[in-house]
């Protein structure tokens, strides 16, 4: 689980900015209200998705699908990182819940949505090559250009079903 975890988070970093490319159009309708902040309530991060600073308008060119972009702010895009940070981060116990509505940019408030916490050699738990962001464009490019990402590690059922039932401790 811990695995899959920390895999998750690796592929959010990198896709945090696809849910809000910048760079264009509008998504129409005005800017709705801010989220309100309470310290230890994180709704879903499906509250906060698609609710862009700058939403893209039009066809995502890789998928043929119209963009699912509306008229957000910093702070909508700040609770989506707080809000999936603490639904799939792996050591999600260890973030300060810090106000969304306190900084200014997506980058600053991210880099701030991760633990300190050290392994027992001294070094950090999340290294900068677990906690970083890819610009749209370019995660675009590398996910549908046919590459894979991996830790280098290959699962096979060796058994996948039992015809007896597992003891009992």
């Amino acid at each position: 689980m811990a695995a899959i975890r920390l895999w998750c988070a690796a592929l959010a970093a990198c896709t945090l900015m696809a849910g809000c490319g910048g760079g264009g159009g509008g998504g129409g309708g005005g800017t709705p209200q801010n989220p309100t902040y309470t310290v230890g309530s994180y709704a879903p991060p499906t509250a906060y998705a698609a609710h862009c600073a700058v939403p893209r308008s039009g066809t995502d060119p890789y998928t043929g699908a119209r963009y699912p972009d509306v008229s957000g702010s910093v702070v909508w895009e700040n609770f989506w990182i707080r809000s999936w940070t603490h639904a799939y981060y792996l050591w999600y116990a260890e973030v300060p819940d810090l106000d969304p509505a306190s900084y200014s940019t997506t980058d600053t408030y991210f880099q701030l949505m991760k633990t300190s916490g050290t392994n027992p050699s001294g070094t950090p738990k999340d290294k900068p090559d677990f906690h970083f962001t890819y610009a749209t464009k370019d995660w675009e490019a590398l996910s549908f250009s046919g590459a894979s990402v991996g830790y280098g590690i290959t699962w096979s059922i060796v058994q996948p079903t039992s015809t007896t039932p597992p003891e009992a401790f």
